[in-house]
C-alpha cells in the first residue's frame, strides 16, 4: 500500500478526486487500547478521512446488520462478539494496516429502510473509489468463513524436483499447482463474483487486497501481484 501510496502516479491520480465522505463509517479504535468498535456519522468529521472497504458474500446464514431498531446502539458501540468472522477478520485487517475507518455494507446501510438503501446505494461507487484499499474476502463462501484460512502449504508452494526422471520426461526445476492463474484461484474468483455488486466494487476501488482461499493478492491501477509473484 505503501508503495502504490508514494510511487503510482495513476493511483494517486484516481485518489486526489475523492471528494464525499459516506454517510456512515465503522470506527475500529486507536492503539493500542482499540476502545470500542462503533459507528461514527458523516457530520463528526471535519476533513476527509482515510477508509478501507470490504468485498464479501453474505452468503445464506443471517448476520448481525445495522437496523432502524439498532442504530442507536451502534453509534455508542457494535457488539464485535456478534460479528460474523469476515467482519471481525476485517477489522483487525484495518487495525494492522494502520487505519482507523473501514466501511460495510450490512453494518453501515440500514438494511431495512428503503429510503436508506436508495440513497446509499446510488453512491456505492463513490464510496468505493474513494477508499484507500479494498479488502476483498475472496475465498469466503459467506460473511461466516472469515479472511484468513488455514492453507495447506502443499498447495501454494512451488513443488521443486531435484532430479531429471528416469526416461527424461520430467525437468528439473520448480512446479507451481495449476490453480495458480492470475490473481486468485477460479472458485474464489467465480464465488466471489457471483455478486453483481462486486464487478462495481473491483473496477472501481484504486486497490485491492484479496485475501483467498490459498494466497493473498494484489490489485491496483499499476500493478498486479500475488505472494508467489510479487513483482507481477
Amino acid at each position: 500500500i505503501s508503495t502504490c501510496l508514494e510511487n503510482h502516479d495513476a493511483c494517486r491520480a484516481e485518489c486526489s478526486s475523492r471528494s464525499m465522505i459516506p454517510s456512515r463509517l465503522i470506527d475500529v479504535g486507536l492503539p493500542p487500547s482499540y476502545e470500542s468498535v462503533r459507528l461514527r456519522a458523516r457530520k463528526e468529521f471535519h476533513e476527509n478521512p482515510d477508509y478501507l472497504t470490504m468485498s464479501h458474500c453474505w452468503g445464506g446464514a443471517k448476520i448481525l446488520r445495522l437496523l432502524s431498531s439498532n442504530t442507536g446502539l451502534f453509534f455508542r458501540f457494535i457488539p464485535t462478539e456478534q460479528l460474523p468472522k469476515t467482519f471481525s477478520d476485517a477489522i483487525t485487517i484495518t487495525r494492522r494496516l494502520g487505519y482507523r475507518y473501514l466501511w460495510i455494507d450490512s453494518l453501515c446501510i440500514v438494511q431495512n429502510s428503503k429510503s436508506d438503501w436508495e440513497s446509499e446505494s446510488a453512491v456505492m461507487g463513490e464510496i468505493y473509489r474513494g477508499s484507500s484499499c479494498t479488502i476483498s474476502a475472496l475465498g469466503a463462501e459467506s460473511s461466516h468463513d472469515g479472511c484468513f484460512t488455514v492453507r495447506n502449504p502443499l498447495i501454494y508452494r512451488p513443488c521443486i524436483i531435484a532430479e531429471d526422471s528416469e526416461r527424461g520426461l520430467v525437468c528439473k526445476g520448480r512446479y507451481l499447482p495449476q490453480e495458480w492463474r492470475g490473481w486468485g484461484r477460479s472458485d474464489d474468483i467465480d464465488r466471489l463474483h457471483s455478486r453483481g455488486w462486486v464487478v462495481q466494487e473491483r473496477i472501481l476501488s484504486p486497490r485491492t487486497l484479496h485475501y483467498g482461499s490459498i494466497s493473498m493478492s494484489w490489485e491496483c491501477i499499476e500493478h498486479d501481484a500475488t505472494e508467489l509473484q510479487p513483482d507481477g
